[in-house]
């Protein structure tokens, strides 16, 4: 069985929103969508995204089911102006209605 990247993790909540899919002029396609996790008093409401042909993972859900997602933190540091940028990137590997 290969090994998961260090950067993944996984989370359970229910569906708050999901976006249509947007594709850009290089042909790049992303799609969002936001989760409510429970945490303590405060819920938590983290936004994922699902890239090129992993958009069409989102098709089967629908907003307030809830599901299990492996999601990978992304990072890049770019040179220019010294700024950190950050993502969850919905995983190849899962997304399932629990």
């Amino acid at each position: 069985q290969p090994k998961k990247p260090l950067m993944s993790h996984n989370t359970v909540g229910r569906i708050k929103a999901i976006q249509d899919t947007q594709t850009f002029d290089s042909g790049f396609r992303k799609r969002e969508f936001i989760l409510t996790v429970p945490d303590g008093n405060y819920p938590q409401t983290p936004k994922f995204e699902f890239t090129q042909d992993r958009c069409e993972k989102l098709d089967q859900f629908k907003v307030d089911d809830e599901v299990e997602i492996e999601w990978d933190l992304k990072g890049r540091l770019y040179e220019k102006n010294g700024q950190t940028y950050s993502k969850a990137q919905g995983s190849k590997r899962r997304v399932k209605a629990t």
